[in-house]
């Protein structure tokens, strides 16, 4: 799945039910309810965005990662709060199988992946509002299983080794 914003049609505050995979891999991101879905900043000069004014930001529903054994995810953006729960992304239903990368998910005020294994599982490292890269690692085989990066600086998170159900 890739994701690029510049590739997004559209004007300023549209709301985006469906983000199209750039990859040409048809893995889209999908967001049913509509008070949750991103929209389309342009606020910035010439440039293109997607915003997440609700607390989720997309589901990609598909089973891509099913009976694969390690895989690395990147998102680049920026939370517009992280007063309450934010989500950047979820990979399958988080309640079921699958994880998300958030900010203050659980009022810790900490960057986190919530899986259903473990539920929260923060970071060491505050969330903020800044712009940052973020790469999410997983690999069934290796210890650490879990790991991210920000800014190209490994974060720790509280439990590192836990295996999620991923989407099937």
């Amino acid at each position: 799945l890739l994701l690029d914003a510049r590739d997004i049609a559209g004007s300023h505050g549209d709301a985006l039910a469906t983000i199209a995979d750039a990859s040409g891999l048809a893995n889209d991101f999908t967001q049913a309810v509509g008070a949750s879905r991103p929209t389309l900043s342009t606020s910035w000069a010439g440039s293109r965005a997607i915003a997440t004014s609700g607390t989720q930001f997309a589901t990609l529903g598909n089973g891509v990662l099913a009976s694969v054994g390690a895989f690395s995810l990147a998102w680049v953006g920026a939370f517009s709060s992280v007063a309450g729960a934010r989500v950047a992304f979820c990979l399958g239903n988080n309640a079921a199988d699958g994880f998300d990368l958030d900010a203050n998910r659980n009022s810790a005020g900490r960057f986190g992946l919530f899986m259903n294994t473990i539920s929260d599982n923060d970071t060491t490292t505050a969330a903020d509002t800044n712009p940052h890269i973020f790469i999410v690692t997983h690999s069934s085989t290796r210890t650490p299983k879990w790991e991210i990066e920000m800014d190209g600086v490994p974060i720790v998170l509280a439990n590192p080794n836990i295996s999620p159900n991923l989407p099937t």
